[in-house]
């Protein structure tokens, strides 16, 4: 089920539409006293770092206040458990996330920003436009604080798309045999439902028979 989720939003659907989906599906909930899926629960398993092989520990600003704690004051242990969630599904999925929640990166060259660290010291980079006014060139980069090494929009961008290009063309097949799995065994589970229900009612007849004939010679 959440894998199906995680590629449903890949794949575009918004958390509202994936929840009605679900309920349509008629696929219980993940809490057994809510009414039914909502755009929250599907927005708490988009999020949740459980689901690729980590544990989030102290992630909110105290035991009274339920408010969270920013990301980068979140104890995290990687590679705590076996991901249900591969890296590549996760990564597209907080990619689009990210853009929906600050959509005024849609206006800035700099579209992987809060998204790349450096790979040696593992900092968040930040940008750095280092155009001169009357240029016609742009000088623009991504750079370490910690390291203080940069590297050029133009130069990451081309790598990490191509990259994320062929990684992501390969994870999208595996999902689409996944889902197909998942849809499988929904339908399976529905046929076997019926079957039992008429079966039961099959059972049934006699005792419902004996219970006209009583209801019809007490009149």
């Amino acid at each position: 089920m959440v894998i199906l989720i995680f590629y449903l939003y890949s794949y575009g659907y918004s958390d509202r539409k994936i929840a009605n989906l679900l309920n349509e599906a008629d696929i219980p909930p993940p809490s057994i006293d809510a009414k039914g899926w909502n755009d929250s629960t599907v927005r708490y398993i988009l999020n949740n770092r459980w689901y690729i092989g980590e544990l989030a520990w102290f992630t909110r600003t105290s035991f009274e206040n339920s408010k969270k704690k920013p990301e980068e004051e979140i104890f995290l242990f990687k590679n705590h458990h076996e991901p249900l969630i591969g890296a590549n599904l996760w990564n597209t999925t907080q990619f689009f996330r990210n853009y929906k929640q600050n959509k005024d990166h849609m206006d800035s060259p700099y579209i992987l920003r809060d998204l790349v660290y450096c790979h040696e010291c593992k900092e968040k980079l930040i940008t750095r436009n280092s155009t001169p006014a009357k240029s016609k060139k742009k000088y623009m980069y991504y750079c370490c604080p910690s390291c203080k090494k940069k590297i050029s929009i133009d130069k990451i961008h081309e790598s990490i798309f191509a990259d994320f290009s062929l990684r992501w063309g390969r994870e999208l097949k595996y999902y689409e045999k996944q889902t197909e799995k998942i849809l499988n065994r929904w339908k399976k589970g529905l046929e076997q439902k019926i079957n039992d229900l008429n079966e039961n009612l099959e059972k049934r007849k006699p005792e419902f028979k004996q219970r006209i004939s009583i209801d019809l010679t007490s009149l």
